[in-house]
């Protein structure tokens, strides 16, 4: 049984690397793999539609604004005596005991708030608004910028590296340096590093 999971694994394991294949990126994949996937890209993105939601929200404050509250509470069982009540010579034994029933509270507010003139404030402020909106959205594009020229020197460097690797590996391993040829050439020093 032991056995026979060895060769399941060793089956499992082969399958796994002839499936698995080098893949060469071009440069723009290799951006645009950089840009998808960079967490400066994404905050900048992300600041991007933050300073958007807050153009929206000063744009909205031209609006007029009207807000409605109320509640409602419920009481059981409440007994009210109220001293006034007490005073005013009810008749008890009718059961009417002169306090009112309380069993209920109700109250609601109501609010309404419209921006007649605000001295150019308002005006100002989306305009303000929108130049940061503006700006985030260059940085967001420089950022992109930066992270597409650091991708490409780094696929530069990689492009050297490799080359400089296959260069190495064509090289004869018996191939004399040129300080060699000379010293044999002239004179019988070898003292060439």
């Amino acid at each position: 049984m032991n056995m026979k999971t060895l060769v399941l694994a060793l089956v499992a394991l082969s399958a796994m690397t002839a499936t698995a294949q080098q893949k060469s990126l071009s440069v723009k994949e290799a951006v645009a793999l950089a840009l998808q996937n960079s967490n400066e890209t994404q905050w900048a993105a992300t600041k991007v539609a933050t300073k958007g939601y807050d153009l929206q929200t000063t744009r909205n404050n031209l609006y007029p604004d009207f807000k409605l509250t109320g509640q409602y509470l419920r009481l059981t069982n409440a007994n009210v005596r109220l001293p006034a009540s007490q005073d005013s010579g009810t008749d008890p034994a009718n059961g009417n005991s002169g306090s009112p029933k309380v069993n209920s509270l109700a109250f609601g507010q109501a609010a309404f708030n419209l921006p007649v003139f605000a001295g150019g404030r308002l005006r100002h402020s989306i305009e303000a608004a929108d130049n940061l909106y503006k700006s985030e959205q260059a940085n967001a594009a420089q950022t992109k910028e930066e992270v597409a020229i650091q991708v490409i020197k780094y696929y530069a460097a990689l492009y050297k590296a490799q080359r400089s690797v296959e260069t190495v590996a064509r090289k004869p391993r018996k191939q004399r340096t040129t300080c060699q040829r000379f010293y044999r050439t002239r004179t019988k020093r070898t003292d060439c590093a």
